[in-house]
C-alpha cells in the first residue's frame, strides 16, 4: 500500500475513526487528538503493514491504542460521564443516525454497557467487522469476543425491555 491508498483509506473511514473514538474518549479535543495521531502514525509506520487487506484492521488498532494513550495520560474514565457534548451531537448528528434524538438514544443505550462490552458491539454492528476481525484488533482471543457480544446482547434487551412502557 502506498501513501496515496492510505490517504484513499483514511477518507473512506472517517466516519468509524470518529465514532469510535467518540465513543472511547467522548472528549471532542481528545477525540481530535487520537485521529490526528493515528493518522500521522499510520503513514510513518506504513512499511510495517504487511498485507494490503488489513489497511483497515490495521489503522482501527492504531486508533484504538492512541485512545487507550490519551485516557491513560489523562487519567480520567469518561465512559459513565452523563452530560452529553450538544456541540459534538450537533456537528455530528448523522454519525451514526439521521436523527440527533436516535444518536442520544443509542449512546445512553450504549452507556448502560462496560467498555469492553460497548467497543465490540460497536465494532460488530456498526463497523461490522467479523468476529476474527475485532479479535485482531482487540488482541484477545474469539471467544472473549463472542462473550462480549453476548453479554451485552443480553444486557441491551434487558435494558430495552426495561425502557418499555
Amino acid at each position: 500500500m502506498n501513501k496515496d491508498e492510505l490517504g484513499r483509506l483514511i477518507l473512506e473511514k472517517e466516519k468509524s475513526m470518529w465514532n469510535l473514538a467518540y465513543n472511547m474518549l467522548q472528549n471532542k479535543s481528545d477525540i481530535e487528538d487520537a485521529i490526528g495521531n493515528a493518522i500521522v502514525k499510520a503513514f510513518a509506520g506504513l512499511d510495517s503493514l504487511k498485507e494490503d487487506r488489513y489497511a483497515s484492521t490495521w489503522l482501527i488498532r492504531i486508533l484504538i491504542n492512541e485512545c487507550n494513550n490519551i485516557r491513560s495520560s489523562n487519567k480520567k474514565r469518561l465512559q459513565n460521564e452523563d452530560v452529553l457534548d450538544e456541540e459534538m451531537i450537533d456537528e455530528k448528528a448523522s454519525g451514526w443516525q439521521d436523527k440527533v434524538e436516535d444518536k442520544i438514544m443509542i449512546e445512553g443505550i450504549l452507556k448502560g454497557l462496560s467498555e469492553e462490552q460497548r467497543s465490540v458491539t460497536l465494532l460488530y454492528y456498526v463497523e461490522e467487522y467479523s468476529v476474527k476481525e475485532i479479535a485482531g484488533i482487540l488482541e484477545i482471543p474469539k471467544g472473549t469476543v463472542k462473550s462480549r457480544l453476548k453479554t451485552a446482547r443480553e444486557k441491551l434487551k434487558k435494558m430495552l425491555k426495561e425502557q418499555k412502557p
